[in-house]
């Protein structure tokens, strides 16, 4: 019987290992799965942490763990260096600013943050390019030229002001006063009853001119007169120039330049009526119409012209200059921000996200606020903020476009009416318009993707974006963290006459790794590093956990689960 007992180990030995213990490591991030319920005693099974609740359990309460050890670490170091985030000299005293928050800033919310600056710097530009348009483009004056040489001596220039803001008109002048064949004059006396009030340059002096404000999509008319001289053996002809200035109510803002061509004609005196005319002249008041509306020597009577905008036509386009290929690339960038989006799933996995919400605590019990890419935070100031930026925004896009429509060349021209405006044949002009529609269409594509990878609307990113962006310009320092690896793997260890009675239980072996950079307001550097925890194969103890060692006795205790 005893040979027979000492037989079936030295078989058993055979066939394996009397005293074995296998394992293999597995790499910290290795696609994982918990150990199966047919794998062998000496099987070996790694497992990923983030890998979607596939990690055995023993292996996550190891990891977090693990992060909540690292969290206490960096939350004091952070506290540390909050304490004296900054240095400033007073009174040749050295002084440290203290801040009592710091953003903790993941991919998420810088993505955040890239968003809300990236409308702003597009709102900004767009304001600016705007303002120097609506200088030279929001004045429109009609019509570009004037006959009065007709029966009557009297004609309207309607000025219109398309922008979005007052437009002082500093002179209005005739720049010359005509030849001996007549005179042209402002009307300053029907300034009383035009919404053009006009104001003399000089009381003592009105060849100086009138000045006037135009209030923002408002337009108003100026009556010009002309003083035929006295008839002469000959027709005279007379020429003057309407020179119209205008800016925006804004000081040493540049002026534009608009100008009138002004014709008018005095008539020859009549020459004396040969033999028999003179009895028609007298004896037969009305001769047979000749074709004219009002009988023989009676003109066509002349309103007051007032013309409507003319909008051009035609697909002369400019060429997009080269300077301006930078603005094609928008579209895609804002694209690529979107994209970015993403948000790490909130269950028991050792995340970023998760190891946040460890540090947070941390952090809360050391009174240090935490802000995060998906804390709750107050958007009301923001929403209105962003309310007043679209408004103005849609607003300057509009204009824009009118100008845009206003300055295109006519049919089967090659270049700009000058009627328009003269400033639309400048090349200026045409580089900010094709900006400012490049600028349009790249905020435009922001919201063209209703909702981020995550489902969430591109306005709420926005809208957390501004808060986050208010917050850093207060000063409050970022905390960037990274959860740079966590895994871990199962062993089964195998002891032949122990297997004979009892099934084996496995070991378990879990770590991760994290790290961090600490920078001020300015983005200086204030630390950095990295902090991990390994631990090594051993039998599940959860007394081996000790909740009141990790939290330091608070009541608020992390890991104080039943054990």
């Amino acid at each position: 019987m005893r040979h027979s007992v000492w037989l079936i180990i030295f078989l058993g030995c055979v066939a394996g290992p009397c005293f074995s213990q296998t394992a293999t490591t597995a790499a910290a991030l290795g696609a994982g799965a918990a150990l199966g319920a047919g794998a062998g005693q000496n099987s070996t099974t790694s497992s990923s942490m983030g890998s979607g609740g596939s990690a055995p359990i023993e292996m996550q309460i190891m990891a977090y763990h693990g992060l909540a050890t690292i969290a206490n670490d960096i939350a004091d170091l952070t506290s540390r260096k909050l304490a004296c985030a900054e240095k400033v000299i007073v009174d040749s005293v050295e002084h440290c600013i203290a801040h009592d928050s710091v953003l903790l800033e993941d991919s998420t919310a810088s993505t955040q943050i890239g968003l809300y600056n990236a409308l702003d710097g597009f709102a900004s530009h767009l304001t600016a390019l705007h303002s120097d348009l609506q200088r030279r483009l929001a004045l429109r004056v009609a019509p570009a030229s004037l006959d009065l040489s007709a029966a009557a001596d009297t004609k309207l220039v309607t000025l219109k002001n398309e922008g979005q803001k007052p437009l002082s008109i500093p002179e209005i002048t005739i720049g010359s006063h005509g030849t001996e064949g007549g005179t042209f004059r402002v009307d300053a006396n029907f300034a009383a009853i035009s919404a053009c009030k006009l104001m003399p340059v000089d009381a003592a002096d009105p060849k100086k001119g009138y000045a006037t404000t135009i209030p923002e999509k408002s337009a108003c008319s100026i009556q010009l007169r002309f003083e035929k001289g006295t008839p002469g053996d000959t027709e005279k002809k007379a020429a003057a120039t309407l020179k119209i200035v205008s800016s925006l109510n804004v000081p040493g803002n540049p002026k534009s330049v608009q100008e009138v061509q002004l014709t008018g004609i005095t008539p020859a005196k009549p020459k004396p009526a040969k033999q028999g005319e003179q009895f028609l002249n007298d004896f037969v008041p009305n001769p047979p119409d000749n074709g004219t509306a009002g009988g023989a020597g009676q003109p066509l009577s002349q309103e007051p012209i007032t013309p409507s905008p003319t909008t051009g036509g035609g697909s002369g386009a400019a060429t997009t200059p080269l300077g301006l290929t930078y603005l094609s690339t928008l579209t895609t960038a804002i694209g690529a921000l979107k994209s970015g989006i993403t948000y790490s799933p909130s269950t028991f996995q050792p995340t970023t996200q998760s190891f946040q919400v460890l540090l947070e605590k941390e952090l809360m019990d050391k009174n240090i606020k935490a802000y995060t890419s998906t804390s709750a935070l107050v958007l009301d100031s923001a929403t209105a903020q962003l309310s007043e930026k679209f408004a103005g925004m849609q607003s300057e896009s509009a204009d824009v476009t009118n100008w845009t429509n206003a300055c295109k060349p006519a049919a089967g021209a090659t270049s700009p009416s000058a009627a328009v405006n003269p400033e639309c044949a400048s090349s200026a002009v045409s580089i900010e318009l094709q900006s400012a529609q490049q600028l349009i269409a790249a905020y435009t594509s922001m919201f063209v993707t209703a909702a981020d990878t995550a489902g969430s609307p591109t306005i709420v990113d926005i809208l957390r974006g501004a808060v986050l962006s208010r917050l850093m310009r207060d000063g409050i320092p970022s905390l960037q963290l990274s959860v740079a690896a966590a895994g871990g793997s199962t062993r089964v260890n195998s002891f032949f006459l122990l297997n004979l009675f009892y099934t084996p239980k496995p070991s378990y072996n879990s770590g991760v790794i994290v790290t961090f950079e600490l920078r001020n307001r300015v983005n200086v550097l204030l630390t950095a590093g990295a902090r991990n925890v390994l631990y090594d194969y051993t039998k599940w103890k959860p007394r081996s956990f000790d909740p009141e060692r990790l939290n330091q006795g608070s009541a608020e205790c992390t890991f104080c689960n039943e054990r």
